[in-house]
This record gives structure tokens, sequence and C-alpha cells, in this order.
């Protein structure tokens, strides 16, 4: 059983929390409870208890300075985004959502697989297997 959450719009990363003289503030804090209200509305089943397996497909808006030509070898995956953001914050920030609603926590990912590509509708597509 695979179980597949598609977050709209353009990936975001992970930020660290910034922490000063009047505690610490995580600029991602709103981002994530939206995206934990999604990831609710199209997972309502029990948390996974298991060792899981993750893949995760990242598709970014293709730029609007690129020429036909390179939009056309992005569409067919032959030009890839290697730019910012990085990969592993992307992610990073998408495990952290799923904690505590699709697994008890990111702990359980003992596979993992990252890709990024360009697309017209820029989303996250995450597909959760546990073993």
């Amino acid at each position: 059983m695979t179980i597949v959450i598609e977050l709209p719009g353009q990936p975001l990363a992970w930020k660290a929390p910034y922490v000063g003289t009047r505690g610490a503030f995580s600029p991602r804090s709103q981002v994530m409870d939206y995206f934990r209200l999604l990831v609710r509305k199209q997972y309502v089943g029990p948390q996974i208890c298991n060792p899981v397996r993750c893949e995760i497909d990242l598709y970014f808006k293709i730029p609007k300075s690129a020429s036909k030509k390179n939009k056309i070898l992005m569409l067919e995956g032959k030009l890839r985004p290697i730019g910012r953001p990085d990969l592993g914050n992307c992610s990073k920030l998408l495990y952290d959502v799923l904690n505590g609603i699709v697994y008890e926590d990111d702990a359980q990912i003992v596979e993992s697989h990252e890709k990024k590509w360009y697309a017209e509708n820029p989303r996250s597509v995450y597909k959760i297997t546990p073993i």
C-alpha cells in the first residue's frame, strides 16, 4: 500500500529557526501549518508505525527567461533544476510536515529517493510505502 500526497505550489526549503535573546522563531512555521492542513485533507488513515520508504518528486516552475528550446528540454526531463533551493532542505521540510500525521516520526524513514524536475504546474509529490 503506497500513500501518495501532493502539495501544490513551488517547493520550499526548510529554514532553521532564528534564536535570539527573546527565544526562537521558526520562519517556516506558518507554511508548515498550512502544509499539515493539506496533508490531513489527503490522508485520513492511521499513523504508520513501521519503517517506511519515501519517494519525493519536486516539480519547479519553469523560469520565464528560459528559451523555447530549453522549455521543451525542461518538460522532457533533459534539463533539470540545479540551483537553489537545495534538494535536501526541501525534503527536510516535507518530512517534518508528515510527522505525526502519516508516520509517527521521520526517524522511521529507512529509504528515500528525491528528484527535482521542471513542470508547468509546480508541486511536491510524496509516495510513502510501509516496509
